[in-house]
């Protein structure tokens, strides 16, 4: 069974309903909640844009095990007074502070998470306060450079950490509030597998080529006015290249995916290599995958917990064995 509360106040259990509540989550997002209410509901008119609403799964003893916590966002009224109301998680309360203009230089993983929720909770109110939990994502130099200018905080984590190093953002209820995890890895592994003929209700498997690339143009740090080429256009900034260990191209191909596929081109910026054997360095790591097509495997299953069956649950962001 699973319970809404409304801050302390509880929206839905066994005797308190909603209308058709539905709670999406997704991987480094804050998921949405929607569900709707008719007059008759005791806290019809108490959901504001300050509320925290929690979606809790009540176990076999008792205990509640926090699911998803997020706050009003676009509320609705029809012509017979039901409301419906969308909510976005708490991982959105980050969009609601600025990074200003700041250079970072040589700086870790972990510290550079920690100065951008500290000047978030600086900015926020308390129950949108966030803080740093565990880290397990690091840099192979654990040396960040990076750049902020009145970027939101949200933007800032995914654009200067997640899409840079890859990781996965977890926000954590806990009794003295908000966390928020960057881990390298999914966090727990079920017992429970998904096996045809069991809890397995469909497979779909999909290619997709978009972002395929077998031509590669790393760029790295930005180069200062006196250290650019002469030649170099003055209104655009110059980057550390390859060309001088690649034999004086800027470029890496791999020439069978590029036999099968044709030359794709792709640019691809490390800001914080300096060193252009670094820089080729990553950007043939980067090639080796880029070079193929992504393939997805998409799973419909039946947690069989739910079903009175004594195995373990699926939980959000757990990696689980198809087999």
């Amino acid at each position: 069974m699973y319970k809404v509360y409304l801050d302390e106040d509880v929206l839905q259990d066994s005797s308190t309903f909603l209308i058709d509540p539905k709670l999406e989550l997704a991987e480094n997002s804050a998921g949405s909640f929607s569900f709707g209410m008719y007059p008759e509901h005791p806290l019809y008119d108490a959901v504001t844009p300050a509320s925290v609403i929690r979606v809790v799964q009540v176990l076999e003893d008792g205990a509640e095990r926090w699911i998803w916590s997020g706050r009003m966002q676009s509320p609705a009224e029809d012509f017979h007074l039901q409301r419906t109301i969308e909510c976005e998680g708490v991982l959105a309360f980050l969009a609601d502070s600025i990074q200003r203009p700041a250079e970072y230089h040589d700086i870790s993983v972990i510290d550079f998470l920690s100065n951008l929720l500290e000047i978030h909770n600086s900015q926020v109110d308390d129950f949108k306060k966030i803080k740093r939990g565990v880290v397990t994502v690091t840099d192979p130099n654990d040396s960040l450079y990076r750049y902020t200018n009145y970027e939101n905080t949200l933007s800032v984590i995914k654009s200067k950490l997640v899409d840079r190093l890859g990781g996965i953002l977890r926000i954590r209820h806990e009794s003295d509030g908000l966390y928020l995890d960057y881990l390298a890895d999914y966090p727990r592994l079920s017992s429970q597998e998904i096996a045809f003929g069991e809890n397995l209700m469909n497979l779909l498997k999909e290619s997709s080529y978009g972002d395929v690339a077998t031509v590669l143009i790393p760029l790295g740090a930005r180069l200062e006015d006196e250290e650019k080429s002469p030649d170099w256009p003055e209104a655009l900034e110059q980057r550390i290249t390859i060309a001088s260990v690649n034999g004086g191209v800027d470029y890496l191909i791999d020439d069978a995916a590029a036999a099968e596929s044709g030359k794709i081109a792709k640019v691809v910026e490390w800001d914080d290599v300096h060193v252009p054997a670094i820089l080729k360095s990553k950007a043939q790591e980067y090639l080796d995958v880029a070079k193929y097509e992504t393939k997805t495997i998409t799973a419909t299953a039946i947690d069989l917990s739910t079903a009175g069956f004594d195995v373990d649950d699926f939980r959000f962001l757990d990696r689980i064995r198809i087999c």
